[in-house]
């Protein structure tokens, strides 16, 4: 699953958490109130699949984080919303 070698699941999800503040800048646009959050998503979609997950994966479980409510979240709260759902907590 993962593509880094001696990077297991927990390293890189707390990789992802510990460098998530440098990702909330890349979702930040001004506009619309969609663009932010489609912005976020495509970033979460992008961390997701270079910690290994497959494209699929990584989109049903950005999908699953949108769909409870996370529509307005930050990169970084849905990148950890979708590890919550693709590791089945």
């Amino acid at each position: 699953m993962q593509s880094v070698p001696r990077v297991g699941r927990k390293k890189a999800e707390r990789l992802i958490l510990d460098l998530g503040d440098k990702l909330d800048g890349l979702g930040e646009t001004t506009g619309t109130s969609a663009a932010p959050a489609s912005a976020a998503a495509d970033d979460a979609l992008r961390a997701l699949v270079s910690l290994g997950y497959s494209s699929a994966d990584a989109e049903r479980g950005v999908r699953a984080a949108l769909d409870a409510g996370g529509g307005g979240k930050a990169a970084t709260e849905l990148i950890r919303a979708a590890l919550a759902k693709l590791g089945g907590r």
